[in-house]
């Protein structure tokens, strides 16, 4: 069986605002919001619906992109001063290196944890 995550509803405080984060950071566009959505694709097989929440529960989502959108990614991240670190607690501006896949830790306007990760070429 192939299974593939295709979307998923994200709760926000300010889903416009959120989204426009997502976009920026993501390097992709923000076409407004849709019925009760303010969707972003990410990539042509995963959209991110953000749905309005007066007080959203905090989650991790974890991003697989290749070297060249880490580097990115991360460029887009000091660019905008958006603080970020080898680890969730730590905003050390480091990136993370264990056993061949990069990454880093930053959080998005409600709180909820992100994670960009790579594995390392050759």
């Amino acid at each position: 069986m192939t299974v593939a995550l295709d979307h998923m509803s994200i709760p926000a405080r300010d889903k416009v605002a959120t989204a426009e984060f997502y976009a920026r950071v993501f390097g992709v566009r923000y076409a407004g919001p849709r019925r009760d959505f303010a969707p972003v694709a990410l990539s042509e097989g995963l959209t991110l619906n953000f749905e309005q929440s007066e007080v959203p529960e905090v989650h991790h989502y974890a991003f697989r992109v290749d070297n060249a959108e880490f580097d990115s990614v991360l460029e887009r991240l000091r660019a905008t001063s958006v603080p970020f670190g080898s680890t969730t607690s730590n905003k050390d501006s480091q990136v993370y290196d264990r056993a061949g896949v990069r990454g880093f830790y930053f959080e998005d306007p409600n709180g909820h944890g992100l994670e960009v990760i790579t594995r390392q070429s050759g």
